[in-house]
Order: structure tokens, then C-alpha cells, then sequence
């Protein structure tokens, strides 16, 4: 976001120039890393994380385990899985989080297009 406000070359900040390099921080993260991470998973893994996307913070496993209609071993096999990617954590005892910032965001970008197409 730095480099965008400083593309902006002016002497001083406003809330605006905020705000757009926000937005083309955010855009670029999406091309750049978001959108490469998410062509290289399976259909479970994306429907995972789809899940996960409508919660604000964090979600709960007993959440997942409603919205997939899966067992509790199923969803211990993707959770492991996608720990081990890197893609999401554990910040406590039931409860998961997206470790990429924005990731939540771009995943319900990506599924309304999907649901679009």
C-alpha cells in the first residue's frame, strides 16, 4: 500500500489517496497472489473455504461441519490440509481464520463471478 500512496506524488495524504491505494493494494494482491493460490486447489478445498468466507473473523469448525453437511473427520482431513498450505490457521480451540489478508473478500468476489458465469 506504501508504493501505491507513493505513486500518488502528492505533498501530503488525504483519506482519499487512501482509499485508492487501498483499493488498487487490494487489487493487486487478488491478481497477484489470491487468484494463483486458489487455481491450484481441489473442488474441496474451495468449497471449504467458500464456507468459511461468510463469517466476519473466524469460523467455527461446528459451523463447517453444518454448512459442508460433512462429518467431523472429513472436515479434521481439510482443516489438516489446509493448515498445512498455509492457507488457514487455528486461532483457537474449534475456530479457524485465513491467514492472507483479504482472503475472505476475494473468495465471495470469486464465488458471486462463479455463480454469475
Amino acid at each position: 500500500m506504501g508504493a501505491e500512496l507513493w505513486r500518488l506524488g502528492e505533498n501530503s495524504i488525504t483519506r482519499h489517496d487512501v482509499d485508492i491505494a487501498i483499493t488498487k493494494s487490494k487489487s493487486k494482491l487478488f491478481t497477484d497472489v489470491h487468484s494463483l493460490v486458489f487455481q491450484n486447489l481441489s473442488k474441496m478445498d474451495k468449497q471449504f473455504l467458500y464456507a468459511m468466507a461468510s463469517d466476519s473473523r473466524e469460523t467455527a469448525v461446528h459451523d463447517l461441519k453444518i454448512r459442508l453437511n460433512k462429518s467431523s473427520s472429513y472436515i479434521s482431513s481439510y482443516r489438516s490440509r489446509l493448515i498445512r498450505t498455509g492457507l488457514i490457521t487455528s486461532d483457537s480451540h474449534g475456530t479457524l481464520s485465513f491467514v492472507l489478508p483479504y482472503m475472505a473478500e476475494y473468495l465471495l468476489i470469486k464465488k458471486y463471478e462463479d455463480e454469475l458465469r
